[in-house]
């Protein structure tokens, strides 16, 4: 995770000024925030990713899709927390963690929930559906507004879901 926010950060420092659009808030206090996002969720959404992804005992599944999913309401829950501190415009203007501007916040978290299906094809986990969960709710409607995003959704193909997942077969098979 360490390498692919210094990457995008490099990517986006040296670009932004050219293309006239950053992943970085301009506000100082918009940029704390969007780095206490990505610590308080990102490392916890790997960890349970992988621990799910690697147990081989299937008897331990359900408890480790139960803390995957509690990665994903914990990513809700700062989601709210955070939308508290939009204005109206912004909380009008999309789901996305700055409202309608695309930040790291959203490019240095989605990813680990994009990979999903590896989780699918390998532990049969699907994400809940929200029900009464705001936290899940909110969670869902942040990675609706991500995939919809032209600069997310340029970026994937039909067939990406099962390359993806397929290479992650060596964590949850290592005996093949």
């Amino acid at each position: 995770m360490q390498e692919s926010s210094i990457i995008a950060k490099y990517i986006d420092d040296k670009y932004a000024a050219k293309s006239g659009a950053s992943l970085n808030p301009e506000s100082p206090i918009q940029r704390a925030q969007v780095q206490l996002f990505v610590e308080a969720t990102a490392g916890l959404l790997i960890q349970a990713f992988y621990k799910l992804l690697k147990e081989q005992d299937p008897a331990q599944h359900a408890g480790q899709a139960e803390a995957f999913t509690a990665a994903l309401k914990a990513i809700g829950a700062r989601l709210l927390e955070h939308d508290a501190t939009l204005d109206a415009a912004q909380n009008a203007a999309g789901g996305l963690f700055m409202g309608g501007s695309l930040s790291f916040a959203d490019i240095l978290v989605w990813p680990w929930v994009r990979r999903v299906s590896a989780l699918t094809k390998h532990r049969g986990y699907t994400i809940p559906a929200a029900g009464g969960d705001a936290q899940l709710a909110r969670f869902a409607a942040w990675k609706a507004a991500v995939d919809a995003h032209p600069a997310v959704a340029g970026t994937f193909q039909e067939g990406d879901e099962e390359f993806y997942a397929e290479q992650y077969s060596g964590y949850a098979n290592p005996s093949k």
